[in-house]
């Protein structure tokens, strides 16, 4: 027990007992006990001394609680508006500073699909996309129409032997393409449209509609189908024009070795080919023909057949 306490129930006590006293000489001077006035004054003493020892305290501590209690309730519920408007405020300033910290990912772009290449049937019998196709420079879906897959099979079955030829070929080829597991090719029908769209027109008329539907590109090496889907608005992947591009870059000025093969269309004129397939046409060559000679490149022809060199012999 602390010092305090005990120092603070014995004044208590002392006080009680005093009180005591005084009390029974005024109040009980008359009572006897035994025959003794003093007896009673003194039990009644000794009693208020317990009692200020003992239940003052514990009386005072209860209403001090009560008291205590009472005001925190009164209190609390003075603030408890305020308090909860506070509360809301806080919240709100630190949710605020841990958005600002949190740094908002980049938008994902989304992915457009690769345009399919619908293959003409010029294409396929020349050969030379599957070579690109083992370089991986043409990773896009390729579709074949049914009505190109007829066709092949048509010219295979011709009975001109060049074109039977050229149609067998065309069909080994695709062959090849299906076997190759790193190339995407289906062969898909092409349906009319409920206006009977595309109905008895030619293979090139229904190459540029399914293209047009499937807003795909054309891979082909038909000059003319070339000029007609570029005019309608598809986008050719012509593989001339791919050749031509990766070929042996000459300048007027420059001067080549070249072996003259045979003649030109004009009088005089000699033909020869560079190592790529490059046409050289040299003015006054026809005297030259089996001959391996220096010319001087004169000009520079760009078609869409191809390059032609022209070019002119010192001899």
């Amino acid at each position: 027990m602390k010092l305090s306490l005990i120092i603070t129930r014995t004044i208590l006590g002392i006080i009680f007992f005093v009180g005591g006293v005084l009390a029974s000489r005024n109040l009980l001077s008359d009572f006897k006990l035994f025959d003794n006035p003093y007896l009673v004054q003194t039990l009644i003493a000794l009693l208020s001394g317990i009692f200020g020892v003992f239940a003052v305290p514990f009386l005072v501590e209860k209403v001090r609680r009560w008291f205590e209690s009472l005001i925190t309730a009164t209190v609390a519920k003075s603030l408890a508006p305020w308090t909860k408007q506070v509360s809301r405020q806080v919240g709100k300033q630190i949710g605020k500073a841990v958005a600002s910290r949190r740094k908002p990912k980049p938008p994902v772009p989304p992915t457009s699909p690769v345009p399919s290449v619908i293959l003409d049937t010029s294409v396929i019998i020349d050969g030379r996309l599957l070579d690109i196709l083992k370089t991986s420079f043409l990773d896009a879906p390729l579709i074949v129409p049914q009505f190109v897959l007829d066709e092949l099979q048509r010219i295979a079955d011709s009975s001109d032997d060049l074109r039977r030829q050229r149609g067998r070929r065309g069909l080994e080829i695709l062959d090849e393409m299906k076997k190759d597991k790193e190339t995407s090719l289906t062969v898909e029908e092409f349906t009319l449209s409920p206006e009977g769209e595309g109905k008895g027109e030619g293979v090139d008329k229904k190459l540029i509609l399914m293209a047009k539907k499937l807003r795909a590109k054309i891979a082909t090496v038909d000059f003319n189908l070339n000029k007609a889907a570029s005019v309608s608005g598809i986008k050719i992947l012509n593989v001339n024009e791919l050749a031509n591009s990766v070929k042996t870059v000459v300048l007027p000025g420059e001067k080549l070795k070249i072996k003259v093969t045979q003649k030109g269309k004009e009088e005089g004129q000699g033909v020869g080919y560079l190592e790529d397939g490059t046409m050289v046409v040299v003015e006054n060559g026809e005297s030259l023909l089996g001959q391996q000679v220096e010319v001087e490149v004169s000009r520079i022809l760009q078609t869409a057949a191809g390059r032609m060199v022209f070019a002119t012999s010192p001899y």
